[in-house]
């Protein structure tokens, strides 16, 4: 699977079962390392063992910013989390 498609899915599984914050998974609902951990590994709460090509994506989304920071700021949104996911895969999909 490419890097776009891992990072498209992910946006799917926040969709599908909700954000969470300061958690990989809380009461169903995931964290953008969770969702990609779901993607990657099938389990939200075991990421992969090194940096995989989408997260390095999605870095690049952010500007360089910390994902984790990204995802936990107290004013994040779901939507948020989802439109940089789909950034990132855009960028990814890009540079094809």
């Amino acid at each position: 699977m490419s890097p776009a498609e891992v990072l498209r899915k992910a946006a799917d599984v926040i969709r599908e079962r909700g954000h969470c914050k300061g958690h990989y998974e809380r009461h169903g609902s995931v964290c953008i390392f969770g969702a990609l951990n779901v993607i990657e590994t099938g389990n939200a709460l075991e990421p992969p063992p090194d940096i995989t090509e989408s997260e390095r994506w999605l870095r690049k989304a952010l500007g360089g910013d910390s994902v984790t920071l990204f995802n936990d700021a107290p004013e994040r949104t779901a939507e948020e989390v989802i439109a940089a996911l789909e950034k990132a895969a855009a960028l990814a999909e890009a540079s094809k």
